[in-house]
């Protein structure tokens, strides 16, 4: 079976946001190279994105910038077969996912690397913005 959307909420900044009985999800672009695209996954009502939650996805690319030497070196840790940055950026799914959860500071990030198995993935919590976990998930 294939998910439906419930609803639909239009958000001025996010665009459209589908409604899936417990969170709200949409693409949209996510300006912090290499990663360019995001599917954004907000555990909240259909009434749409709290103002922590928006201001938490606002903020996100930059603070993805100034991460992204630490997001690269945890999950070269996670990754036996990569060893450099270089090499991680080339490889990896310039599509990142991103779940925003209720009444919560803590935003997860989920890369894939190309070549690896398609269910694979890479997991980076940040709260407050700060890394508090990494793991590899299949």
């Amino acid at each position: 079976m294939t998910r439906s959307p419930r609803k639909s909420v239009d958000d001025t900044e996010l665009g459209t946001l589908n409604y899936y009985i417990d969170s709200l999800e949409a693409n949209i672009a996510f300006d912090a190279p290499p990663i360019a695209s995001a599917h954004i996954q907000i555990c909240e009502d259909e009434n749409g994105p709290t103002k922590q939650q928006l201001e938490l996805l606002r903020l996100l690319p930059l603070r993805h910038r100034n991460l992204w030497s630490d997001i690269c070196t945890s999950l070269i840790r996670c990754n036996a077969e990569i060893q450099t940055i270089d090499e991680l950026c080339a490889r990896l799914i310039t599509h990142l996912s991103v779940s925003i959860y209720h009444k919560s500071n803590t935003v997860e990030l989920g890369y894939r690397i190309e070549g690896e198995p398609e269910f694979r993935g890479y997991f980076v919590a940040l709260r407050d913005w700060k890394i508090t976990e990494v793991c590899t998930a299949e």
